[in-house]
C-alpha cells in the first residue's frame, strides 16, 4: 500500500508539473517531483521524519538520494512550489463541486506541552497562546483555517497565532469561489459585516451556525443542515490531525509551518487515489 502510494503521489505531482511546462536544471539527480513525494510521504507515513524518509525512497524508490543538509534546503527553496501545487489542487476540486458547496472551520497546532512554554524556543509570544473549544483546553502553537469541499478536499488554508479568534481567518482566506457558493461556518465565524460583503459583491453566501442569541436566527431545517455539514469539516481534521506526531520536530518556525502544511497537502492529494 505504501509503496503503491508513493508512486501514485510521484506520478500526480510529475504529471502536474509537465502540464505546466515547469522546468527545472536538467543536471539535478534528484527533481523536485522526487523530493516533493519524499517530504509528502514523510508527512502521511513517518510522522513528518525527513531522514527515514529519504531512506525509504533511497531503498525501495531511488538509486539516489541527498544529504540532510541539502535535503533540507531543496525542501525550504521549494515552498512556493508546493503552495502552487496546493492552489492547483484546490482548482481541480472546485472544478469538479457542480453544487459549489464548501465548509470551514479551525483546528488547533500546538508547538509544545502547555508546561513547557517558558522553554519553547520557536515561540515566545502570548499571541500563541491560544484556546481550543473543542477539546475543552489552551495550548500554544498555531490555528489553521481549512476551507474544504463537501467531499473533503481542500480548497484554500491559512495558519496563523493561536491567541486569535476564529474571525481573523476570513482576512487571511481569498475565498475565491464561484458565484453561488455556499460556505458553511460555524458561531465562533460570526461577522455580519463580511457576510453583507460576500453576499452583495461576490454572490457567496456564508452559511455561519448561529448562536441561541443571534440577530439572524436560524429556521430549524437551516440548522440541522449546518450541523450535518459540521460533521464533514471535522471527519477531515480527524483524519489530517490523526497523521501529525505527538512532537512535530524543527528548529524554526518556518519549518515547523512547512511540516503542517505538507501533511495537508499530502492529504490533498491522497484524496485523488
Amino acid at each position: 500500500m505504501l509503496k503503491d502510494n508513493t508512486i501514485a503521489i510521484y506520478i500526480i505531482i510529475d504529471d502536474i508539473l509537465q502540464k505546466a511546462a515547469y522546468k527545472e536544471d536538467s543536471q539535478r539527480r534528484v527533481n523536485d517531483a522526487m523530493l516533493l513525494t519524499t517530504v509528502l510521504v514523510s508527512g502521511w507515513y513517518f510522522g513528518g521524519n525527513w531522514d527515514v524518509a529519504r531512506g525509504y525512497m533511497l531503498q525501495h524508490h531511488c538509486d539516489y538520494m541527498l544529504d540532510k543538509s541539502r535535503f533540507c534546503r531543496r525542501i525550504h527553496s521549494c515552498r512556493e512550489l508546493a503552495k502552487w501545487l496546493f492552489n492547483i489542487l484546490g482548482w481541480i476540486a472546485k472544478t469538479l463541486n457542480h453544487r459549489q458547496r464548501y465548509i470551514l472551520d479551525t483546528f488547533p497546532v500546538a508547538v509544545c506541552h502547555n508546561i513547557r512554554i517558558k522553554n519553547c524556543r520557536l515561540l515566545n509570544d502570548e499571541d500563541f497562546r491560544g484556546k481550543s473549544v473543542s477539546k475543552r483546553g489552551y495550548f500554544y502553537g498555531f490555528k489553521v483555517a481549512l476551507l474544504i469541499d463537501e467531499h473533503g478536499n481542500p480548497i484554500e488554508l491559512a495558519m496563523y497565532a493561536g491567541g486569535y479568534s476564529e474571525k481573523s481567518a476570513l482576512n487571511r482566506l481569498a475565498f475565491d469561489l464561484p458565484s453561488g457558493s455556499i460556505v458553511w461556518l460555524d458561531s465562533g465565524f460570526t461577522d455580519y459585516e463580511w457576510e453583507d460583503f460576500y453576499g452583495e459583491y461576490e454572490g457567496i453566501e456564508f452559511a455561519t451556525q448561529r448562536k441561541k442569541n443571534s440577530h439572524r436566527g436560524d429556521s430549524f431545517i437551516d440548522e440541522i443542515a449546518k450541523k450535518y455539514n459540521r460533521k464533514i469539516v471535522e471527519t477531515a481534521y480527524s483524519i489530517i490531525t490523526s497523521r501529525f506526531p505527538k512532537r512535530i520536530h524543527a528548529v524554526s518556525i518556518e519549518g515547523f509551518q512547512l511540516k503542517v502544511f505538507f501533511v495537508i497537502l499530502a492529504y490533498a492529494i491522497i484524496k485523488y487515489l
